[in-house]
């Protein structure tokens, strides 16, 4: 008994998708690091199936609220030419998103996040659309 209680003293479970997973108490400060590390990163793919959402839906407001006024991006009807701003896009939301008659649905597959400080990070991901097209 005394061993258990010693040994509970040291470790404390964690829980697991469906295990219990035992961590050393020394390495508490590296699980919780872990844990913030991987909080942030749901945090970022959260906020990028947002932004999807807003695009799709033809949310402009929401849109600008998650995107720097400043933007620069290469897309693709611009021809491999830098785009600046959220003028470019505006048009598009006015233009294209509004006047879409069929819906769309999109998942974002094997979503990885990098982070690159405590406030940038890049995410890639494999978005596949559905949509039906006459």
């Amino acid at each position: 008994m005394s061993y258990l209680k010693r040994e509970s003293s040291k470790r404390r479970s964690m829980r697991g998708s469906n295990e219990e997973l035992m961590v050393p108490k020394n390495e508490r400060g590296a699980e919780a690091v872990a844990v913030a590390v991987k909080a942030r990163e749901q945090q970022i793919i959260d906020l990028n199936h947002k932004l999807i959402t807003s695009a799709t839906a033809g949310d402009f407001e929401t849109y600008c609220k998650l995107v720097d006024p400043q933007v620069t991006s290469f897309e693709p009807v611009s021809r491999g030419n830098l785009v600046e701003g959220l003028q470019f896009h505006k048009f598009y939301f006015d233009n294209v998103l509004s006047k879409r008659a069929t819906p769309i649905n999109w998942t974002i597959l094997s979503p990885r996040v990098h982070m690159l400080g405590d406030d940038a990070a890049c995410i890639c991901y494999v978005r596949l659309q559905q949509f039906i097209n006459r």
